[in-house]
């Protein structure tokens, strides 16, 4: 009941910021535009982008102009119409009408009192057109024989922090197709609080991401590489006991960038050791240093949480075909993907 309270909570302030007139002035690309009464309201291209169909575009656009009992447009117009509305339009929406709605009290799902948030980077394949590439740039792929590099195509990194426990996204970033997973990942730090738990995968354990959340005062559980920490490395050959401390230290060649960024030079991380049911060895590295009060023993169910991010990315791109996009132009595929994110 809790649950569905929420999702309706969320659905009426969805109608409500949807038609809101600030919603609209913060998020039109001129200030001429949406000044008269049209067919193509910002409100209807909100929910037309949103509704996302794999019906032609001018199908799509038929049946809601018939639904709302106004007069038909053209898939042109619907088109051109759209770039008067910003992207940044459906990410206000997913903070206002579902962020803010379910973390607007403390009753929600925690574990050892932490909101456990997964951060994970995913490649996204973008239309190939000339304004796509020159904003997301482009990755080579070979014939996959002899490596050679036969084409090239674009791409973007999409980047997520998920309330795994609460299946809410947070907050959503579209990079380039070259972006760095860490620096979109330490972005999202201006969108988590105290009590938050991050995990993330083997992708992510560097100094510096340690080192952005101990200066941000956030926790987290990361799993650790075959050619990370020095320490993990023997723990994962089975050496040593299944939790110790350590401090870690930069290397020479980072230490220039951590103290540029204004980062801790030593860290205290606790390494944690947990046996997967495949028999192998996983070692995660988190701040969360007391044994008595995060024991071992809990590591691996805490870990196996960040499955949901999987899962999310799964929805994404087959249920709501995210990389279906309808439209041409850069604008339209940062429409398209927080659109998505919000739905």
């Amino acid at each position: 009941m809790v649950v569905m309270s929420r999702k309706i909570k969320a659905i009426n302030e969805s109608r409500k910021q949807i038609t809101s007139t600030s919603l609209i002035e913060n998020h039109r690309s001129s200030d001429k535009c949406f000044t008269r009464k049209r067919s193509l309201s910002f409100s209807i291209l909100m929910a037309l982008i949103i509704r996302k169909s794999v019906k032609s575009l001018q199908n799509v656009v038929n049946e809601a102009m018939s639904w709302l009992d106004l007069p038909p447009v053209t898939a042109s117009a619907y088109s051109q119409a759209r770039y008067k509305l910003k992207h940044s339009a459906f990410i206000e929406l997913n903070r206002t009408a579902i962020v803010e709605t379910v973390y607007g009290d403390d009753d929600y799902h925690k574990f050892w009192g932490f909101r456990v948030l997964a951060v994970d980077g995913s490649k996204v394949v973008l239309p190939n057109t000339d304004n796509v590439r020159d904003e997301f740039g482009t990755i080579t792929y070979s014939n996959g024989k002899d490596s050679e590099i036969i084409g090239e195509h674009p791409y973007a990194l999409a980047s997520v922090l998920y309330d795994v426990l609460n299946r809410i996204a947070i907050d959503a970033r579209l990079g380039k197709a070259k972006a760095y997973e860490i620096d979109l990942a330490v972005e999202h730090l201006a969108h988590t609080k105290a009590k938050d738990l991050l995990t993330m995968d083997r992708n992510y354990p560097s100094y510096r991401m340690l080192a952005e959340l101990t200066k941000s005062q956030r926790d987290y559980v990361i799993r650790c590489s075959a050619a990370s920490f020095s320490v993990a490395r023997k723990m994962l050959k089975g050496e040593g006991p299944d939790s110790q401390t350590a401090i870690l230290k930069p290397c020479a060649k980072q230490m220039p960038l951590i103290r540029k960024l204004g980062l801790p030079t030593s860290l205290k991380v606790r390494f944690v050791r947990v046996k997967l049911s495949t028999g192998e060895n996983e070692v995660l590295v988190t701040s969360l240093y007391s044994e008595a009060r995060y024991p071992t023993v809990d590591f691996a169910e805490l870990y196996y949480l960040r499955w949901g991010i999987e899962t999310f990315y799964g929805l994404l791109k087959t249920r709501l075909e995210l990389e279906n996009f309808t439209g041409t132009q850069a604008e339209a595929v940062r429409q398209d993907f927080h659109a998505s994110v919000y739905l």
